[in-house]
């Protein structure tokens, strides 16, 4: 008979209209039962944040570890809130005292953190601050304006500011991706639940939705985004208005009845400062609000005479006639006819006179409010972002990977030492006792985020052995150095035999049927089969990946029979020598002195390999010397 791998992961899990993929098997460490429950609590915001220097050998498995770590705490997040029923809230207080969050990884090129360039448009730039604001003086006729101007080339850096602040342009360009795909996926499983109750337009808003989370939209553009999908499920008969889209509506549903029925405007909230702060990043934004005030009173005071030839002549025939008419009216009502011509002058006789004075008095007041969104304010943007983002439901994990990509261009400076008087040669070259670069810069860079990644975020660094081996000695040798707070725990990953065993055996399964004699010599022959893999891999889980891809049929059988892989000789010397080292990895001396030290562990593997590795190239004698062993390691 032949054995079989199954690698295949397992059946999603549905939560109402929900999917969550299922998940390949996977090798658990202690490191991942570590990361795992205080992952666990910093969602449930027992604490603020966490800092985490994860190492091992490169091939470890370190990136694998993060991401399924927080695919079982999302998994085991949606099965607890389904199982667990939610009490209603009272009409005083609700009855959730905090707010359901889940993990979401936010995924970070550690080279590109702590390289000197920034994502500026038209290519990479420097770090360096932008000019200085020109002055405000722009007039509007509008007695109150607001505008917002985006001009990459008024960005233009002009001086450096250092690793630290191009490392906060990353993260926070990175956790607004990953904000707008978590919330890109979250409307699409809504828009397609719609779509099967009523086919509408539903698929297009949601390809439109995540086209706009490109370009950072308004608060305005997204709340019409949660009122079109409210109207579609309206029609379904839940109210995802308020319930939000980030969870299945079973879940949100239990929210609003606890009291939390905000869960839309967070997420809203949300979603817009991200915005806002990934406009900073991705491009110069200046939000200008103006208020011009004006005032004025004016009072004219005017004097003013003069004779018109024209008028004067009028004036005289008037007068002539007003007075023979009061003359001849006299007799008729029986006064003098004096008088009676008096009164026809005056009725005709006119005055012009014009007097005007003219007083002015005027004040004007112009407001300009400029609201800094440049580069230099993402310091103090960064943790509102992060706090109203943990508001909406989600936790960012900000995993920092490939740090030890940056050793390899890594050099020591070295220095050479005269030669003795004995010497014969020329002088000794010794390296100078100093951090390398990927160290220096690490260190930097986590001194100046340190208010970030203890209480605003759980921070993974991904490094190599070296950095790890050289905190561990500085803490050994100092009394609480500066890098004795720099991380809330270290991990080094590295697997032991039984639990690279007990993966493969899971993924390799037998084809006989149960008790029967070829059941128990694929039983061996699958043991056999695990310590070899084991053996060739030395422990290394990259190139455990690698071998179940080789001498695997299309179907998944194993190439060599069972009963080849018991009895020939090279597999049975593999299977010796690799249950030699795991007697020595557990003996009681080795087994003590490396529980608590994980590199000397890794070291001790090494050394414990070196047999196989100069056996493997076909080496006839082995120098076990100091020396040799030095310069092996």
């Amino acid at each position: 008979m032949t054995l079989r791998l199954n690698r295949a992961a397992g059946s999603p899990q549905w939560y109402g209209n929900w999917p969550r993929p299922g998940r390949p098997p996977f090798m658990a460490s202690d490191a991942y039962r570590v990361l795992l429950t205080e992952m666990r609590r910093y969602v449930r915001e027992e604490v603020a944040g966490r800092a985490f220097l994860i190492s091992g050998h490169r091939g470890a498995g370190k990136t694998t570890l993060v991401q399924r770590v927080i695919d079982d705490l999302g998994d085991e997040l949606f099965r607890d809130l389904t199982k667990t029923s939610v009490p209603a809230a009272s009409p005083t207080q609700p009855s959730l005292a905090r707010r359901p969050q889940r993990p979401l990884l936010v995924k970070l090129h550690g080279p590109s953190l702590l390289a000197d360039e920034l994502p500026r448009p038209g290519g990479g730039e420097k770090p360096k601050l932008p000019p200085s604001t020109p002055g405000a003086g722009s007039k509007s006729d509008n007695a109150t304006s607001e505008t917002a101007k985006s001009d990459p080339q008024a960005a233009a850096p002009t001086s450096n500011t250092g690793t630290a602040h191009g490392a906060l342009i990353q993260i926070t360009i990175a956790l607004y991706r990953a904000l707008a795909r978590e919330f890109a996926e979250a409307y699409a499983v809504h828009a397609r639940a719609a779509y099967r109750v009523e086919a509408d337009d539903q698929l297009d808003i949601a390809a439109q939705f995540q086209l706009d989370l490109d370009r950072a939209p308004e608060t305005a553009l997204l709340r019409a985004y949660w009122e079109r999908l409210a109207d579609y499920a309206g029609a379904m008969g839940t109210k995802t208005i308020s319930s939000g889209i980030l969870w299945p509506e079973q879940i949100a549903s239990s929210f609003a009845a606890a009291g939390l029925p905000d869960q839309s405007a967070r997420e809203i909230v949300a979603l817009a400062t991200a915005a806002q702060a990934f406009q900073v990043c991705s491009g110069a934004v200046r939000y200008e609000q103006s208020r011009k005030d004006s005032a004025s009173y004016e009072h004219t005071t005017e004097s003013k005479a003069g004779i018109d030839a024209k008028d004067a002549v009028n004036r005289i025939v008037s007068l002539t006639i007003g007075g023979l008419l009061g003359f001849g009216a006299a007799g008729t009502v029986g006064i003098s006819p004096v008088a009676g011509a008096g009164i026809g002058l005056l009725g005709s006789l006119a005055v012009t006179a014009s007097v005007k004075r003219s007083a002015r008095q005027e004040r004007n007041e112009d407001y300009t409010f400029i609201v800094d969104r440049s580069i230099q304010t993402l310091e103090r943007d960064l943790p509102l972002v992060i706090e109203r983002v943990r508001e909406a439901g989600l936790a960012p994990v900000f995993l920092i990977d490939e740090l030890d990509k940056l050793e390899i261009s890594d050099q020591h400076e070295e220095s050479t030492t005269p030669p003795g008087p004995d010497a014969q040669g020329p002088g000794e070259i010794k390296p100078i006792d100093k951090p390398n670069g990927t160290r220096k810069t690490v260190t930097e860079l986590i001194r100046r985020l340190k208010h970030l990644t203890t209480d605003f975020g759980f921070f993974c660094f991904l490094t190599g052995p070296d950095y790890f081996e050289e905190v561990q000695r500085k803490i050994e040798t100092m009394a609480f150095p500066e890098e004795h707070t720099y991380f809330s725990d270290r991990l080094f990953v590295l697997y032991t035999p039984d639990e690279l065993d007990t993966f493969l055996r899971s993924v390799m399964t037998s084809t006989a049927p149960p008790n029967s004699p070829d059941s128990i010599t694929d039983e061996t022959a699958r043991g056999v089969l695990a310590r070899v893999i084991i053996h060739s891999s030395r422990l290394n889980t990259i190139d455990v990946v690698r071998a179940l891809a080789h001498d695997w049929t299309e179907d998944g059988s194993y190439k060599i029979p069972s009963g080849t892989l018991t009895s020939q000789p090279r597999y049975r010397i593999a299977v010796g020598v690799q249950l030699a080292i795991e007697v020595v990895l557990r003996s009681t001396t080795l087994a003590a002195r490396t529980a608590r030290d994980p590199r000397l562990r890794q070291i001790a593997v090494d050394t414990l390999y070196m047999i196989s590795r100069e056996w493997e190239r076909g080496e006839t004698e082995i120098d076990l010397s100091d020396a040799a062993l030095a310069k092996y390691l």
